[in-house]
């Protein structure tokens, strides 16, 4: 057998799964040697430069981001590139400026619930990451969540909008 014989979803699928638990246990890891503040502290920077990232690999991928549907395009399709395909949204208005977004299926969220990690922190890492891929996405534009499903609501609702 060769790799080549896996399809390449499949091995996309482990690789992101294997990411996203890596992350989940990283952070466990720190919260236990250097306290939960400290962790959380280290995780935003680190979520902070995974965003950075995304929005460098979005051009370099060449994806459209002239305005608010097509930046959150990008930043959708970033996320189901580097977190997995489990990431599952649709939009609930949009217009050049601005875009809603449910989110209803999360990998962060699932890897942290297969591993039964505390939640605590999550919702700031996943703003640190968010926050920063959207920007460097498209700097004339920022995003928020109102709702977290990691904070428990029954999904996350984003807003993707010109910056003020």
């Amino acid at each position: 057998m060769d790799i080549e014989d896996i399809p390449a979803e499949v091995r996309w699928q482990i690789a992101t799964k294997a990411s996203n638990i890596a992350s989940v246990a990283q952070v466990h890891a720190l919260q236990e040697v250097a306290g939960e503040e400290a962790a959380d502290q280290m995780e935003c920077m680190i979520m902070r430069e995974g965003g950075k990232q995304a929005g460098e690999l979005a051009a370099t991928l060449g994806l459209p981001a002239g305005n608010a549907i097509e930046t959150s395009e990008a930043w959708e399709i970033m996320g189901k590139i580097l977190l997995g395909p489990e990431i599952e949204s649709h939009v609930v208005e949009a217009d050049e400026n601005r875009i809603v977004d449910r989110i209803t299926g999360c990998a962060m969220l699932n890897a942290h619930q297969e591993l039964g990690a505390p939640l605590a922190g999550l919702p700031e890492h996943c703003q640190a990451y968010n926050t920063n891929a959207v920007e460097s996405i498209n700097p004339r534009y920022t995003q928020q969540f109102s709702k977290k499903m990691c904070a428990g609501n029954e999904y996350c609702e984003s807003t993707l909008e010109l910056k003020k």
